[in-house]
């Protein structure tokens, strides 16, 4: 019989608990259902969910211990009588026993430790080998931030290997939880409301590209130190929140440096040519009295109605600020209203290639460089 521990976490439809079962902890996550969810369809997230988790089952052991096995799953209608509150329209529950990964969220993990820079480029090569298995099988993550989706625990092996290189894992390992996101073209969804969803169905290249980018970098970049300095502060909003900080703020960079955001439509205009020209309309518009996002919903440009650096499009305007950043990190806080100075600690000449690169092929081999280096 499984015995609850004490909580581990709680969403708006369920909760997950530290068990116990056979002297072993597991992690228990129930969430509450409607009755016409639990019908076998892959347009209910719970069977996408498992089919990822039987995707992941027969994967080497290598592969799979960058993932949480699923070791039960039932549906029963006890939501009422058991550990969550009183739902509505619905007494239904479903419960996955899976595994416990300990308690530090990779986020939690960064914050209570100071890691070296080994230690930091092995987790984002960890992160970008869960990608690329998730890939080879046709699925994709969409929710892989290295936030509260990805946890780190101990190890005492000390390689695994991607694209044939063995990289060291420094004493710990990343593993991928939440799948209720994940896509494949098997599901046979069109995601027209989620334009980065839709991408990996029509671009699947490009789709991984992007994920690899955001998910990666953003470890390397200082943000989440910004963020906290921001919080701290108890002054400004992190524009990483606040839309209309970025969007003044990349204003601010066009006008006040025109020769730099020229540059810029040509080096990123060359490296993706189906978007110079509304690189160009953006800048040729930049003392509008309307905002970035209003002008690229104007143009048609993408589907996103705000800024997020998932969608292509604004990827490239994410990476031509993050190049404005590195050569003038003080006016990058001023015009974007960021609450402290924190430099990009990446050499010049691996820090342009990350920017520069525009396939996924190509970004792995930088970091892969990085870690012989």
């Amino acid at each position: 019989m499984l015995k609850i521990i004490k909580k581990l976490g709680e969403g708006t439809f369920g909760k997950t608990y530290l068990v116990k079962y056979k002297d072993k902890k597991y992690a228990l996550k129930i969430e509450h259902i409607l009755n016409n969810e639990r019908k076998k369809s892959f347009k209910n997230k719970i069977f996408r969910e498992l089919d990822l988790f039987n995707y992941i089952s027969k994967l080497n052991n290598e592969d799979k211990s960058f993932f949480v096995n699923l070791y039960n799953f039932e549906i029963n209608n006890d939501c009422y009588q058991n550990i969550l509150n009183k739902p509505e329209k619905s007494q239904l529950c479903v419960k996955y026993l899976m595994d416990y990964c300990g308690k530090y969220t990779l986020d939690k993990y960064e914050s209570k430790y100071n890691l070296s820079k080994k230690r930091r480029l092995s987790i984002l090569l960890q992160i970008i080998k869960i990608i690329l298995i998730l890939y080879k099988g046709g699925y994709s993550h969409n929710d892989l931030h290295v936030g509260t989706n990805i946890m780190v625990t101990k190890t005492k092996k000390k390689y695994f290997t991607l694209n044939n290189y063995k990289v060291p894992f420094y004493g710990i390992q990343c593993v991928a939880i939440d799948y209720g996101e994940v896509t494949h073209e098997k599901f046979g969804i069109n995601y027209k409301r989620h334009p980065y969803k839709r991408m990996f169905s029509i671009d699947k290249d490009k789709h991984i590209f992007t994920e690899i980018f955001i998910c990666t970098y953003r470890l390397l970049s200082s943000y989440e130190k910004m963020i906290e300095d921001c919080i701290n502060s108890k002054k400004n909003i992190s524009p990483w929140i606040n839309n209309n900080l970025w969007c003044n703020g990349m204003k601010k960079l066009m006008n006040k440096n025109e020769i730099f955001f020229k540059n810029a439509i040509e080096k990123y205009g060359e490296l993706y040519p189906e978007y110079k020209k509304d690189l160009q309309y953006i800048f040729k518009y930049r003392k509008s009295s309307k905002s970035i996002d209003q002008l690229i919903i104007d143009k048609k440009i993408t589907k996103a109605t705000f800024y997020n650096n998932y969608d292509y499009f604004y990827n490239i305007l994410y990476k031509i600020n993050e190049e404005f950043r590195y050569y003038h990190p003080i006016l990058f806080k001023k015009y974007f209203g960021w609450c402290s100075v924190r430099k990009i600690d990446i050499p010049e000449k691996y820090f342009l290639r990350l920017l520069y690169a525009n396939n996924y092929k190509e970004l792995v081999n930088v970091y892969l460089d990085m870690m012989e280096k």
